[in-house]
């Protein structure tokens, strides 16, 4: 794997937000603890609003992930709630649908880089 490239591993991301709590393990073990807890409703909660065509919800909810997802430093996350939001915005279900799958395929990926560092 090439911890250098953001664009292919989600860890280099993580490892980055990492550091930043370097002398507070407490700290980051809380922060990806919650992200863990909180992710899996909200990604729930976007895909309800898709289905349901409630795309004010979903500008909400993927403004929300885009937020912690730039806090922990996962740029492919954060670009990809950044585009359901876009979508969402622009009143494209379709395009915010798909959008909210690529997104899901992110956050699968961060969670697991997650789960396998506070193990």
């Amino acid at each position: 794997m090439n911890h250098n490239d953001p664009d292919t591993d989600a860890a280099y991301s993580l490892d980055a937000f990492a550091d930043t709590y370097a002398e507070h393990p407490e700290i980051l073990a809380e922060v990806l603890n919650i992200f863990l807890s909180e992710t899996p409703e909200k990604l729930a909660s976007l895909h309800a609003a898709i289905e349901e065509k409630d795309l004010p919800a979903a500008v909400r909810v993927a403004h929300s992930l885009a937020n912690t997802t730039g806090t922990l430093k996962a740029d492919r996350a954060l670009r990809a709630a950044r585009a359901v939001e876009s979508a969402a915005r622009a009143g494209d279900v379709e395009a915010a649908r798909a959008a909210t799958d690529g997104l899901s395929s992110e956050l699968d990926r961060v969670i697991e880089v997650i789960r396998e560092a506070v193990q």
